[in-house]
């Protein structure tokens, strides 16, 4: 039988190796979905909304607290309405590092919020 998982238990991992892989693999996903993002956003018109679901097909995502270095805590329930682009990255990943600049660009162009989390293992 399987070890069944609970609401916010972390999953475990076999080995150190399953973990980095799993790390390189989720963080290749956001990679491409914030990349696909930047990339359609910077191609339309500056627009001073932008909504790219409709209001009737939105569902609230579950709370998100993350400490932050300075002591304090970034929650999702602050940013209640505004678009939020979760960016988990490393240091040692190359394509993380190059897509740097387009999130900065984003940010200043678009009303989004970004926030970047370095999964840094190594």
């Amino acid at each position: 039988m399987r070890n069944q998982l609970q609401p916010g238990q972390p999953a475990a991992f076999q080995s150190p190796h399953q973990r980095e892989t799993a790390l390189r693999r989720f963080a290749a996903t956001v990679l491409f979905v914030g990349l696909a993002l930047a990339l359609t956003l910077s191609s339309r018109p500056r627009r001073t909304t932008l909504s790219l679901i409709t209001p009737a097909a939105r569902v609230p995502l579950p709370p998100l607290s993350l400490a932050l270095l300075s002591g304090k805590f970034w929650r999702l329930q602050d940013h209640r309405g505004h678009i939020v682009l979760l960016n988990l990255w490393a240091t040692w990943c190359g394509p993380c590092r190059q897509e740097m600049p387009l999130l900065s660009t984003l940010a200043q162009q678009q009303p989004v919020d970004i926030l970047g989390i370095a999964l840094d293992t190594r």
